[in-house]
């Protein structure tokens, strides 16, 4: 309760530090009614009083006779915001008497300014439901008995998720429809509360900037990583500062608390919805109304995803872990990890780009958790027995995460036990057939998960990379055991040395065996390779700490390039391309930046229609 209560003091103070980071300041607006005194119906434009009014002996707004089911009240609040809007945001949070979130239902419908500066009136479609908001810090953080017991009789406070609505705006309607219980108990408004907010328009330089940190950010990526204990390296994000949090890395002047996440809950936002593009400026309104309107400690989340990808920190870290605790699960929130892909997902299903780092993002935070992606377990804190990547209403009644994106839990578990288990791919092997084909082999093992395996091969001699032949030669399902692969290669040059590798790939990550080797005979029907064709190539020391010696002997004047090549195929080094008289050479090759590993020589001798060259293995150790 201290936490919520330091969080509205705060708003103010925010909302100057936020101004100065933004090119348009944000501003919200909060229109209060209190219908428990008597009052609240001032402006009231359109309502009814013969169907619902307030009641003094109710003490608030009530359906006027018994004999009536339903009433519905409609308020036309103005918006006074500051300029340079991106989308107003409106949210609206009621407390009532004997009520349940079944028998009240909020309705918004914005009307916008026209081109002639006056007010268009919206039809009857306009009207957007307003599902109510089962977010929640933790379920007994700050209630007292007397409020525990008034949850028990119907005095509740309900809140409704953001509706996102245009930058032209000019005033917003909100509809209420109290509907009677089946025992005839009508719900009554106590309480009427219309939060609207402009989250400051993110300017073109901030865009700019928030491309530049994705990209340095990445650079300091694996010192997390190491410090959490995760082989899964924590994905680039945006830090809270990065997209504009009032209070910056800090959770302002509340305390977290920190948890160990054994269920990771997915979510969706459904409001900011799916047709806004400055994605800072409504992860900047969900931290507004979270804080500024729950009275939370910090925003709900701990992660937030836009269509585009993007992962931008949530709730603040405790020093410099990233496990505080949450408000998302129903109000049991201890042990989870909330992750929000923003939009609305009821009727459509989350953009490939954002269903990625959302992969990523969970099988890192089950990595650092040591979390079986398609496990199911116990969650002490709900009293129920869940998969650890769950969805929102696997908690209480919600549509959250939406009802696109729900069945696609279960392609997320698949995905994340994917991307923590690659397949694996031994050192291929090669049996030239002819001057013409080989035979290459490799042992894989797809690691659980539907894998598709494929071959590819090149001139040892070209630079282009990856080689510019694949082709599929195995598909594992993911029942399937580890096996060896094979794969005949044709129509191969005669007399030329060939780089091939395998290529493993499940849904969400891959694995590369290293390079093998082979040369073909100079002629068909030939098994060995044609000695004339081939040179002597010595490589002293081997292995080096990085500079070594290339001898080699050029019997006539010949064109001599030498290419050095990593395990991948890479070409890391070119110690030598130019044309060579007869004699013996020594070259000096040192590539101070090449780390420890194994590489490969490749040495070609072009002298008229005759081409000879030769292949060494290299290690080099520092």
């Amino acid at each position: 309760m201290k936490n919520r209560i330091k969080s509205l003091l705060s708003a103010a103070v925010a909302m100057v530090i936020f101004g100065t980071m933004m090119q348009a300041q944000p501003s919200s607006q909060r229109i209060v009614r209190d219908f428990e005194h008597n009052a609240g119906l001032e402006n009231v434009h359109l309502h009814d009083k013969t169907v619902l009014d307030v009641n003094a002996a109710k003490r608030g707004l009530a359906i006027v006779s018994q004999k009536l089911s339903r009433g519905v009240i409609v308020f036309q609040e103005n918006v006074q915001l500051s300029n340079e809007a991106p989308f107003v945001m409106c949210g609206i949070t009621l407390k009532l008497d004997n009520a349940n979130a079944e028998n009240v239902r909020v309705f918004v419908r914005a009307r916008q300014e026209s081109a002639s500066n006056t007010e268009v009136s919206m039809p009857e479609s306009a009207w957007q439901l307003l599902p109510f908001d089962t977010h929640t810090e933790d379920e007994t953080e700050g209630i007292t008995p007397e409020e525990a017991f008034g949850a028990l009789v119907g005095h509740l406070t309900l809140r409704t998720h953001v509706a996102t609505l245009p930058a032209t705006t000019r005033s917003v309607e909100v509809k209420i429809e109290l509907q009677r219980s089946a025992t005839r108990i009508a719900p009554v408004i106590r309480h009427y509360q219309c939060l609207l907010h402009n989250p400051g328009k993110t300017s073109a330089e901030e865009l700019a900037r928030m491309r530049e940190a994705l990209t340095v950010f990445s650079r300091t990526e694996k010192n997390s990583v190491t410090l959490q204990n995760s082989r899964i390296p924590r994905p680039v994000f945006l830090t809270r500062t990065q997209w504009g949090c009032p209070w910056g890395q800090t959770s302002g002047p509340n305390t977290l608390t920190p948890t160990v996440p054994t269920h990771l809950i997915v979510h969706h936002s459904f409001s900011p919805g799916n047709d806004i593009t400055d994605w800072a400026a409504a992860v900047r309104g969900v931290w507004n109304f979270h804080v500024n309107s729950n009275g939370w400690s910090d925003i709900g989340y701990n992660w937030l995803i836009d269509p585009q990808g993007v992962i931008y920190q949530g709730r603040a870290w405790i020093d410099s872990m990233d496990n505080a605790q949450g408000a998302h699960f129903c109000g049991f929130n201890r042990a989870t990890m909330g992750v929000c892909m923003l939009g609305d997902f009821n009727s459509i299903t989350p953009t490939e780009a954002a269903q990625r780092s959302l992969v990523r993002l969970l099988a890192y935070r089950a990595s650092v958790n040591a979390l079986d992606p398609r496990a199911i377990s116990f969650h002490a804190n709900s009293n129920r027995t869940l998969n650890n990547i769950s969805g929102h209403r696997d908690g209480c009644a919600t549509d959250c995460p939406g009802n696109m994106q729900y069945p696609l839990l279960a392609t997320y578990r698949n995905r994340v036990f994917a991307y923590m288990n690659p397949p694996v791919i031994a050192p291929p092997t090669a049996t030239v057939e002819s001057a013409q084909s080989a035979t290459v082999s490799a042992f894989v093992r797809p690691n659980g998960s539907a894998t598709q395996v494929f071959v590819e091969w090149g001139s040892a001699l070209s630079s282009l990379m990856p080689p510019q032949n694949r082709r599929l030669v195995r598909q594992f399902t993911a029942q399937d055991t580890a096996t060896t692969v094979t794969a005949t290669l044709t129509g191969l040059q005669p007399n030329s040395p060939f780089i091939y590798r395998f290529v493993a790939q499940n849904s969400d990550t891959s694995a590369q065996s290293v390079f093998g080797i082979l040369t073909t005979p100079a002629s068909t029907g030939s098994a060995l390779q044609n000695s004339a064709d081939r040179i002597m190539l010595s490589v002293s020391p081997n292995p080096s700490q990085g500079e070594m010696q290339f001898r080699f002997t050029v019997a006539a004047t010949s064109h001599v390039r030498i290419l050095i090549r990593d395990v991948r195929g890479i070409v890391v080094g070119q110690p030598l391309q130019q044309t060579l008289a007869s004699g013996e050479y020594n070259i000096t090759f040192r590539e101070d930046n090449l780390a420890s590993g194994i590489y490969y020589c490749y040495l070609e001798l072009v002298n008229g229609q005759q081409t000879q060259f030769a292949t060494k293995m290299i290690s080099i150790f520092r």
